[in-house]
This record gives structure tokens, C-alpha cells and sequence, in this order.
């Protein structure tokens, strides 16, 4: 305005639609409830993963020790097949089909005590030992499956929970994009100097550079 320098300070402040923000928090907030679902959902499945290899480590034990008996008495299988060979009463062809019946056995052996080595691992990861662990004795029985008579398990179920979660988050979503469209607001406000000689309707004054011409400013 004049040969000097005027002075001014403003402040301004931008404030995002309420409907808008109040969105935001909401789809922000299904998240969370999306978050906490699948935690509760790895550790379903953690567990279930452990159970299912214990069972499958009792089941490899069971029948280890099953074929364990099976073996002992091959042996003495393949024992009479031998002597009775010697003996001349029997010939070659049982004496070598008892062994060979035998080798398959402590094939068969093998394969069931890697598989429990396998499933003992993988407990060992899932639960995160670091050390060796002795499964209890226990009896192997079948259990028969039964339907619920309640829905409460289904109700409680963290998949459907994350499922329901994902719709409310994707409804959330959607109404977000509709409010993005509403205006932000805007309020500000300034005070300025005038320095030095000014004509202010017909008259000159002369301002001494100190901010004293304030306003407020609003805005859409």
C-alpha cells in the first residue's frame, strides 16, 4: 500500500466435513474389528493345526506299536520256516516268502515312525518348542459326530464373525465415497499494518506500521 513494508499475520484452519470424518472413523473402526477377527481366526486354526498332528502322533504310535507285535511274530514265523527248511519238511519257497513278508513289515516300521517323527516336528513348530516333548499315554477310541443341537457354535465362530465384519467394513467403505463429495469448511483470521502516508477519503494519514486492520475469513 505504501513505500514500506506492511506487516500482517494470519492464521487459518481447515476442517473437514463432519459426515466425512464421522465415516472415516467408522470404516476405520471396522478395521479394527477386522484385525482382532483374524487374530482370532490364526489362533483357531493354530490350535487346530496342533491338535490334528497330536492326534496323528498318537494314531503313528498306536500303530507302531501294533506292527511292533506283528513283527514279533514274523520272527518266530520266519524262525519255524527256517527250521523246517533245514529239517527238509518245508521248502524254499515259504522260507522266503516269510522274510520277505517280514522285510515289508519293518518297512511299513519305518515309514509310520517318520511319519510321527514328521507330525512331532510340526507340533514342535506350531507351539513353538524349543526342546523335545513325550506324548501321554492315552486310549484311541472313535468318537461319533453328532449335530449340534444349539447354534451358538456357529454364532460364535470367528470366521462368520470376519465375514459379517467384511460386509460392515465394505458398507462403511461405500458410504465413505458418497460423503467424500460433501465441502470442507475453512475460517481464518488476520491483522494487518499500514505504514506511512494513506489517503483515506480525502484526508492523508499517516500510519505508524503497527497491525491494527483485522478481519475473519470464512470459506467453503
Amino acid at each position: 500500500n505504501t513505500v514500506r513494508l506492511d506487516n500482517q499475520i494470519s492464521i487459518s484452519q481447515d476442517i473437514p466435513n463432519p459426515a466425512y470424518r464421522k465415516a472415516q472413523r467408522q470404516v476405520a473402526e471396522k478395521r479394527a474389528v477386522l484385525t482382532k477377527a483374524d487374530i482370532a481366526i490364526s489362533k483357531q486354526d493354530l490350535a487346530r493345526n496342533i491338535r490334528q498332528n497330536w492326534y496323528e502322533l498318537f494314531y503313528w504310535q498306536t500303530l507302531k506299536g501294533s506292527l511292533l507285535k506283528e513283527d514279533r511274530l514274523l520272527q518266530e514265523f520266519v524262525r519255524a520256516a527256517s527250521l523246517r527248511h533245514k529239517t527238509g519238511e518245508g521248502n524254499l519257497l515259504e522260507k522266503m516268502t516269510a522274510e520277505n513278508k517280514q522285510q515289508q513289515l519293518q518297512q511299513s516300521i519305518f515309514e509310520v515312525e517318520t511319519a510321527a517323527m514328521i507330525s512331532m516336528l510340526k507340533i514342535k513348530e506350531l507351539a513353538g518348542l524349543s526342546t523335545d516333548f513325550r506324548s501321554t499315554d492315552s486310549i484311541l477310541k472313535r468318537i461319533d459326530f453328532e449335530l449340534p443341537t444349539d447354534n451358538s457354535a456357529v454364532h460364535n465362530n470367528p470366521r462368520l464373525h470376519y465375514a459379517q465384519t467384511q460386509l460392515q467394513l465394505a458398507q462403511a467403505e461405500q458410504n465413505t465415497a458418497k460423503k467424500e463429495s460433501l465441502p470442507d469448511f475453512k475460517v481464518g483470521y488476520f491483522i494487518q499494518s499500514l505504514g506511512g502516508p494513506i489517503d483515506v477519503n480525502g484526508q492523508t494519514k499517516d500510519f505508524n506500521a503497527i497491525p491494527q486492520f483485522q478481519g475473519v475469513t470464512l470459506g467453503l
